[in-house]
């Protein structure tokens, strides 16, 4: 203890020590391998995120690379970057180097040539390392992290994240980065195509023989729809998600096949009613003609999104109308559900002309819950 040492010299010679001592001690680090408990704002703030060992070398070494090079400098004081790359302070670490605590977690301090910019593609970069499912564990971390530096993921990218987490059938994670998305004032932000991708990632589990499973869906589902329409979670102010018919269609489907497949076909809560009343409001503001154009890349986009977002919808009312039969919305599902499936098949049509008919369609969806149904023990259905 550096006060025990200097107990024994008189007042003189304490304040020789403090004149001549070395530059980082003037700061209150210690000149051994304790930990550092200085209060002082850093540049981050927020735990420090860590990454667990992945199925793939590479990724994580790109993880650490990411970490070693943004995150951790990020959270550390000032002082302590002037240390680690100021070439006149490396002596000091060449020495001894220095242990510090940053949010909890030792870190130590090392000597380095310069300060390595991370780009926010490094985050695309891991993301296409990724080969496992629990590969994405690492997914909610690269979020925070980027967020405490105020570096905000690109619509790109989370669209990509958003797809990648359903298609592997990583529902835990969607609602996961769904519920912190509040606390990442300036990482996350919802937008159509990822709360959509989100909701169908929420059906894909919905599909499940076990019932168990389809409530929890149904459950997260409207969580989601909650999330959408509060002013808490970070999305484009001029965005109505709350109110997306595709949103709400694809949870009306989820509702629709449970009742049909659990409860006799029956809207015994009156939640089915609530869906289609809310589905209604939502579909003023749809547009079926796209107005596709041969041989125009946008065009097809447009039409394998359209046919993406809009089947799981065409599905929901078609269910949603033989269990309200009778029903003042009869008529209503009725006839919207003919116009869609209309659009639906010219969609189709026109990407069969352009032999573009494949890749991301409704059909990968149903079949990845069908094969992720197969490793469902007979105990659990």
């Amino acid at each position: 203890n550096l006060t025990q040492n200097l107990a024994p010299l008189n007042l003189k010679n304490k304040m020789l020590l403090i004149i001549f001592r070395k530059p980082h001690l003037l700061y209150g680090l210690s000149l051994g391998r304790a930990f550092s408990t200085t209060s002082c704002i850093c540049k981050a703030t927020g735990p420090l995120p860590t990454f667990n060992p992945t199925s793939n070398p590479e990724l994580d070494a790109k993880l650490q690379f990411i970490r070693e090079e943004h995150f951790i400098p990020s959270h550390l004081l000032q002082r302590h970057r002037n240390l680690i790359y100021r070439k006149k302070n490396h002596s000091i670490l060449n020495e001894e180097p220095l242990n510090v605590e940053v949010s909890g977690t030792p870190i130590t301090l090392l000597p380095k040539e310069r300060q390595v910019s991370v780009p926010l593609k490094a985050v695309s970069q891991a993301m296409s390392l990724m080969k496992e499912p629990t590969d994405l564990d690492a997914l909610p971390g690269l979020i925070e992290g980027f967020a405490q530096t105020k570096m905000s993921l690109r619509p790109a990218q989370l669209e990509k994240m958003a797809r990648i987490l359903t298609l592997s059938c990583r529902w835990d994670l969607i609602m996961k980065i769904a519920r912190g998305a509040k606390t990442y004032p300036h990482g996350f932000k919802f937008t159509t195509p990822v709360a959509r991708e989100f909701m169908r990632g929420l059906r894909i589990r919905n599909q499940l023989p076990v019932k168990n499973e389809v409530i929890k869906s149904i459950c997260d589902g409207e969580e989601l729809l909650q999330m959408f329409g509060s002013t808490q979670y970070k999305k484009d102010p001029t965005l109505r998600l709350g109110r997306d018919p595709v949103i709400v269609g694809t949870l009306l489907a989820m509702v629709s096949s449970r009742d049909i497949r659990f409860y006799d076909g029956k809207d015994e809560t009156g939640i089915i009613k609530k869906c289609v009343y809310r589905l209604q409001e939502a579909w003023k503001g749809v547009v079926l003609d796209l107005g596709l154009v041969n041989g125009n890349t946008k065009s097809i986009d447009t039409a394998k999104e359209a046919l993406v977002d809009y089947t799981p919808v065409s599905e929901g009312m078609k269910e949603a109308q033989s269990i309200l039969a009778g029903s003042d919305l009869e008529s209503w599902l009725m006839t919207e559900s003919k116009k869609l499936d209309d659009a639906l098949k010219s969609w189709n049509s026109f990407l069969e002309d352009q032999n573009r008919a494949h890749g991301r369609t409704p059909a990968l969806y149903a079949r990845i819950s069908a094969e992720f149904s197969k490793n469902i023990s007979s105990e659990e259905r």
